[in-house]
């Protein structure tokens, strides 16, 4: 198992790097997303996803996913949660 922040850092960063998305292409193997939700103290673990296809649409959807969730410092994350009209859609 590889463990890799999406953004490729600890640090603020505004992009997400895509590295992770051509090792697990190249080699293979699915991606399991784990979200920390920390207002809810909960951890979420996503069904393995087939890394398929181009890779913004690829990062487009998993940013989406993780906008549902909200860090300890949401400040310093990379994407906004999502708000109450948002998860109406889903």
């Amino acid at each position: 198992m590889v463990a890799i922040a999406p953004e490729g850092t600890r640090k603020y960063n505004p992009t997400w790097k895509t590295g992770f998305f051509y090792i697990a292409q190249n080699a293979g193997i699915p991606i399991v997303l784990v979200a920390i939700d920390f207002p809810s103290k909960s951890v979420i673990i996503r069904d393995p996803l087939i890394v398929e296809g181009e890779v913004q649409p690829f990062i487009s959807e998993l940013q989406h996913w993780f906008s549902g969730f909200q860090g300890k410092n949401p400040e310093l994350g990379v994407i906004s949660p999502k708000s109450d009209s948002d998860n109406e859609d889903s």
